[in-house]
């Protein structure tokens, strides 16, 4: 169908009006009738496109309506999205911001934690190291702080090609305090002997404990070897005054060797070896007081040695007799009692003397085993002397008061115990 537009209609009207003056009545109007039929329906046909027209526009109105009403859902729905979307973060970061403050207070407790266990570790070390150097009852350096020391003061010294000093110390007769009012109080005692060292000598000088009753002092700024005598009467002076140590009022002295470098030893251990042995050489000349090392000591240290192990040997043996002198009463010239003399019957020496071995027995315990084998004996002949008739009754041996080498209560207790067997085997051989 082809559509027209209504002026065209009207154009075809006039002339068709001027056409219709030529042909005759009935054809013109048929023809105009046609006309006017097919103008109806032209107009028909443009009022239906027209329509069509408006309505397809007013579906595209509404599609764009529902275009821009689906743009605003999803504007909606992707605001809603956006919020949803911004709580669940914030959400989340709440999550997070818990969690991560919770780590952060477990990493700081754990932090501390950990800095006080390093700080622990570390005290633990430093005390196995100070334990490692140093002596557990005095505090003093030990053997391997002192060699340490040593070592180095003799490398400066040689270098400085000056002289070094090495002392040894040993308390005198500490044992039989040791034994007689037991280890609590000796330990109390050496720490007292440890204070009044530290308060003799000088900073820079080193004190250190070897074991028991033996220190050795290193004396490395020394010019000439009467400072480290000065140092020695120092000790002797601090040490002679009395020990208060609970109830007891204790008195005790020490012996001192000194050595210097180089002299006397090129090495920590040949100056430590060299004052030992000018230790026992003042333990000889009676104690309390010090010697420097001389060569010549070598030989009595080891004479000494060598008497100590053959000491041992003779009370196995019983290589000891025993020497008796009378005790007279002038008044009347009778003889009231005996005193026993021990003698060594030395197998290659010959007869010796006490003073050449007592001091050995004491200084190596062997004098209590020998006490009482003199006790014994002392009894066994007493009581042999009374069955023939030679004493009255069996004197009561005395104890000396400078007998400090056997405690006094153990004496008595030998001496009885002593004249209860004499008493028995006489009795005994007599049946």
């Amino acid at each position: 169908m082809t559509r027209h537009n209504p002026g065209d209609i009207a154009d075809g009207i006039a002339p068709a009006q001027a056409n219709a003056s030529g042909l005759d009545g009935t054809s013109t109007h048929e023809e105009t009738v046609i006309q006017g039929r097919e103008n109806v329906v032209t107009a028909r046909e443009a009022t239906v496109y027209h329509r069509e027209d408006v309505a397809q526009r007013r579906e595209e109105v509404v599609s764009k309506r529902e275009e821009v009403i689906l743009a605003r859902e999803r504007s909606v729905t992707t605001r809603e999205q956006d919020s949803r979307t911004k709580e669940s973060l914030k959400t989340a970061t709440d999550e997070h911001l818990t969690l991560l403050q919770k780590a952060n207070a477990h990493l700081v407790i754990a932090t501390l934690e950990a800095h006080e266990l390093t700080e622990q570790v570390q005290t633990a070390r430093e005390q196995m190291k100070y334990a490692a150097y140093h002596d557990g009852l005095t505090g003093l350096p030990n053997r391997m702080l002192l060699q340490d020391r040593l070592d180095q003061a003799i490398e400066s010294a040689r270098r400085q090609a000056r002289p070094l000093a090495v002392m040894f110390l040993d308390l005198d007769r500490f044992k039989y305090i040791n034994d007689s009012l037991g280890h609590g109080v000796g330990d109390q005692l050496l720490q007292s002997v440890a204070q009044r060292l530290q308060n003799s000598l000088r900073h820079s000088d080193t004190i250190s404990r070897q074991g028991g009753d033996e220190f050795v002092v290193l004396l490395p700024n020394v010019e000439h070897a009467k400072d480290a005598a000065i140092s020695a009467e120092k000790i002797l002076a601090a040490q002679i005054l009395p020990h208060h140590i609970g109830s007891h009022k204790l008195h005790i002295s020490v012996s001192i060797g000194i050595g210097v470098y180089p002299d006397d030893g090129q090495d920590a251990e040949t100056l430590i070896k060299s004052a030992d042995i000018a230790m026992y050489h003042a333990k000889e000349r009676g104690r309390n007081k010090y010697e420097f090392y001389k060569h010549e000591m070598n030989k009595r240290v080891v004479e000494r040695q060598s008497i100590e192990a053959e000491l041992r040997l003779a009370l196995e043996r019983q290589e000891f007799v025993l020497y008796y002198q009378p005790i007279i009463y002038l008044l009347t010239g009778k003889i009231v009692g005996v005193e026993a003399l021990i003698r060594w019957q030395h197998p290659k020496r010959g007869l010796l003397p006490p003073e050449q071995f007592v001091s050995v027995a004491e200084d190596c315990g062997l004098i209590l085993p020998m006490g009482r084998w003199v006790l014994h004996e002392a009894c066994r002949q007493a009581q042999a002397w009374n069955q023939v008739g030679f004493c009255h009754r069996l004197p009561s041996p005395s104890i000396p008061p400078h007998t400090s080498s056997v405690p006094r209560i153990s004496l008595k207790t030998s001496v009885k115990r002593s004249r209860k067997q004499a008493c028995h085997r006489t009795c005994w051989n007599s049946k």
